[in-house]
């Protein structure tokens, strides 16, 4: 079985638990846990990417973004 399991993660990039692996062994199951992973990672990647973005704002940038969610118009007050 640590064959099947290193195969599926060098195949498809992804970790598939033992314990899940056993849980459900099927191949429906199995299918379901890798492309569970991949939005997983997906998701993550999408997270880290506008956390960049977000670092590299000055601070009168990220008080225009907050205006616009917030659904204000003109300057907003200034935090210190």
């Amino acid at each position: 079985m640590t064959r099947v399991v290193n195969r599926i993660r060098d195949e498809f990039n992804v970790e598939v638990p033992m314990g899940k692996f056993f849980g459900g062994p099927t191949a429906a199951r199995l299918a379901q846990l890798i492309v569970q992973q991949e939005i997983e990672r997906k998701d993550a990647d999408e997270i880290n990417a506008l956390l960049d973005q977000l670092e590299n704002l000055s601070t009168d940038e990220v008080e225009e973004r907050l205006r616009k969610l917030a659904g204000q118009e003109g300057p907003a007050e200034k935090v210190e």
